[in-house]
């Protein structure tokens, strides 16, 4: 198969944004900061951002050593946009459900609507990473997300 492949493509895409937040769902993201470049910039809802794998890698071992905690990232609507050389751009709804304590919880509506905007980046060895990634909050609840 053809990697400029539109349709692979967006497969690829698809399945980056899934084993992401499926790692920080079931492995508290010790090794989220590998998904990105080694200057990728996260930004959450609240704007803040981390630039580079290490900030990435303690943001979310500080989000560990804060204790309990269920989270479920939940992603929908994912658009990619047509790529250009070895980059490409998607966009995507992102619904938190989140609460500090051990499972089972009880069932709350979600802590944050966004929207998301990734540029993703595919490395000499065909690996796609994100080179950035810009979570911009359009409904949020009562509960913190972490920050």
């Amino acid at each position: 198969m053809d990697p400029s492949d539109p349709l692979r493509i967006r497969l690829e895409i698809e399945q980056l944004l899934l084993d992401y937040w499926h790692e920080v769902d079931t492995n508290w993201g010790r090794q989220a900061h590998e998904f990105f470049t080694a200057d990728g910039v996260f930004r959450n809802s609240v704007g803040k951002a981390r630039e580079g794998q290490d900030a990435i890698k303690e943001f979310y071992g500080m989000r560990h050593d804060r204790g309990p905690r269920v989270v479920r990232h939940v992603v929908t609507n994912l658009r990619v946009q047509p790529a250009v050389g070895e980059e490409v751009t998607s966009s995507w709804i992102l619904q938190i459900f989140a609460s500090d304590g051990e499972p089972p919880l009880p069932s709350e509506p979600a802590i944050l609507l966004a929207d998301v905007t990734d540029v993703c980046r595919r490395d000499a060895g065909g690996r796609w990473r994100y080179v950035s990634r810009r979570i911009d909050g359009l409904f949020k609840g009562e509960k913190p997300t972490t920050t």
